[in-house]
Formats: C-alpha cells, structure tokens, sequence
C-alpha cells in the first residue's frame, strides 16, 4: 500500500508529497473540452467519474485499482 499523505511522488503530473495529489493534479488521458457553467446552480455535483491507478516500476503493471469518484457524496444536500 502506499500512503500519498507520506510519499512522494516520483514521477507523473504532481510533484512532493500530496494526500490528495492524484486528484487535485490529475489529468484526464483524453482532453474533452466543455463550457464552464455561468453559474454554481449548474455545476453536476452529482456527476461522477472512473478513476483507474496503475503502478508501473518499469513497462510491466504491478498492480492496479479502479474506483468511482464523485463530486458530492450522495447523502449531502446544498
């Protein structure tokens, strides 16, 4: 297991130690382009969105995980 709040990052699009760096540096590999919302109303937080996280020490994976993340938990309001 390898905990981001403690190790660094080695390589990729974020740099030093992050807890939360492969998400708030993360790029999509596909590059959709999309009009920002003229107001927070119509922003999807429900909308969610695959993540998959691969490790790769050199051509071959190691290991690899994909999970869903949301924008907004379901269980809260605004």
């Amino acid at each position: 297991m390898i905990d981001t709040s403690q190790t660094a990052s080695i390589s990729g699009s974020y740099k030093g130690i992050s807890g939360m760096g492969l998400f708030f540096n993360a790029k999509p590999l596909k590059n959709r382009k999309r009009r920002l919302p003229s107001s927070l109303d119509r922003i999807p937080l429900r909308d969610c969105f695959g993540v998959e996280i691969k490790i790769r020490p050199g051509k071959d994976v190691v290991a690899e995980q994909s999970f869903v993340r949301r924008y907004m938990n379901l269980g809260l309001r605004y």
